[in-house]
């Protein structure tokens, strides 16, 4: 599972918006989903895309 975020284009990358998918976070922040696709799959700071299960303890 994955969460897609929001975040701060600091060095911290604070969470602004958390989504359950990308469309989910499109609706939360008013981007278009295909901006935040392109955004993760560059790797450019705004938006990350985080695997949940690497976190479970």
């Amino acid at each position: 599972m994955y969460l897609y975020i929001k975040v701060s284009r600091d060095k911290y990358e604070l969470p602004l918006a958390v989504g359950a998918s990308v469309q989910e976070l499109a609706e939360l922040t008013g981007c278009k989903r295909r901006t935040i696709t392109s955004m993760i799959s560059h790797k450019q700071r705004g938006y990350v895309k985080i695997d949940v299960e690497d976190y479970e303890e």
